[in-house]
């Protein structure tokens, strides 16, 4: 009997010491919620562990990654992250609150490494408060988004490629190309060199949705922001001086399309371009709206570019070309159906025309305009026009504007 007993008692402690063995295991799997440091005497001494930890034991709630101020020789790339939802979001953040405290940077030697941060498929993500910078002179993204993905935020952060002004893809600096994407904001960032600032290409016949591009500044790019495959788009607030390519760039976009309160600046490439815009249809449908816009060019390109779309409101909008650009255009519209021009200042003083109607039946009401050329011609409208006066005999239309330098 007591054999019996003893017997009992060593299978009980046997179990026991398994069962503690197994804990620092089971603790180690934890996933990962609430808030971490990374750096030197921090809870992760490289964005790489933590990084790493995050994809092997996920979340169980909101993660917020505080990096310690210093500069990071690093790329990371973020695959699917078990546990992440719209509530159990991870946020990569600067300790300080300043972008200029944190420096991640990657030297890319070809297109495998070409990311500082690659995002594979993760989704509820934020980047706030760093400075990102692809430092190599042939490749230079910054942020690549590889696969589906979601609820993606950069928000006050400095974004910097070295790879020089070209319409090369390789020095984007926040891209995505053939992806789907959804609700993306990019928010109150800095974009200098590289080729473009924000490229989104989604994927044709599955739209992306919902995209917020406000308060930002891009400087010394090919194309600012460029848009394509899209539904529901805000681009508002931001600062753009580009050349060559496109300050802003929107190319089959439909849903809710606002344009607003830009100052768009570019040597010899267009302001902003519009094609394929296809906006909701009265009375149920929202008007696009392109509004409030300054813009300036210098060359022979376009200001305000709009074709083969439907329902845009287009008014209160600055433009004004300079140079010797004697093919440019103020405004410039081609096919499409329902424009609305009304209240904006139209001026070429590069010898171009101010007013530009390609397809004149795409323009349903014009009126309250400035519209003033230094050119031979001030309009087209079915052949060249060289007054105002000429422009309302030909179109109906221009009743209340203006030609005032």
């Amino acid at each position: 009997m007591k054999k019996i007993i003893q017997r009992k008692r060593s299978r009980l402690i046997g179990i026991v010491w398994a069962f503690m063995l197994l804990i620092p295991g089971m603790l180690s799997a934890q996933a990962l919620s609430g808030t971490y440091t990374i750096g030197t005497g921090g809870t992760y001494t490289t964005i790489a562990n933590a990084v790493s930890d995050l994809s092997t034991k996920g979340v169980s709630g909101p993660v917020t990654f505080n990096i310690i101020a210093g500069t990071y020789d690093e790329q990371f790339t973020l695959d699917v992250i078990t546990g992440s939802s719209t509530t159990n979001t991870v946020t990569f953040q600067s300790q300080g609150g300043v972008a200029s405290g944190v420096q991640i940077y990657h030297t890319a030697a070809g297109t495998a490494d070409n990311y500082v941060i690659k995002i594979n498929g993760a989704s509820n993500l934020s980047f706030k408060n760093l400075t990102l910078s692809a430092t190599g002179t042939s490749y230079g993204k910054v942020i690549d988004i590889t696969a589906q993905s979601s609820n993606i935020s950069v928000l006050n952060d400095s974004l910097t490629s070295g790879s020089g002004i070209s319409s090369s893809t390789n020095g984007g600096l926040i891209m995505a190309n053939n992806v789907k994407l959804s609700d993306i904001t990019i928010n109150n960032n800095v974009f200098y060199g590289g080729s473009y600032g924000v490229r989104f290409i989604g994927v044709y016949n599955d739209v992306s949705t919902n995209f917020s591009i406000t308060n930002n500044r891009f400087a010394n790019l090919y194309t600012g922001i460029q848009l394509q495959y899209v539904n529901t788009a805000t681009v508002s607030n931001n600062t753009a001086s580009v050349t060559s390519g496109y300050a802003i760039y929107l190319n089959n976009a439909g849903g809710v399309v606002r344009v607003t309160k830009n100052i768009l600046t570019s040597n010899n490439a267009n302001g902003l371009y519009l094609t394929n815009i296809s906006s909701g249809t009265p009375p149920t449908g929202t008007h696009g709206l392109i509004a409030n816009n300054m813009i300036h060019i210098t060359g022979s390109q376009n200001g305000i570019y709009v074709t083969s779309s439907t329902y845009q409101d287009i008014v209160y909008n600055t433009v004004n070309v300079t140079g010797s650009g004697t093919s440019s255009k103020a405004f410039y519209s081609t096919s499409g159906s329902n424009y609305l021009i009304e209240d904006n200042i139209f001026s070429n003083d590069a010898g171009g025309y101010a007013y530009y109607a390609g397809t004149p039946s795409a323009i349903s009401i014009s009126d309250f305009n400035n519209l003033y050329s230094t050119g031979n011609y001030l309009a087209y409208w079915n052949g060249n026009l060289r007054d105002l006066a000429a422009l309302q005999t030909a179109s109906s239309k221009e009743v209340h504007s203006v030609s005032v330098y």
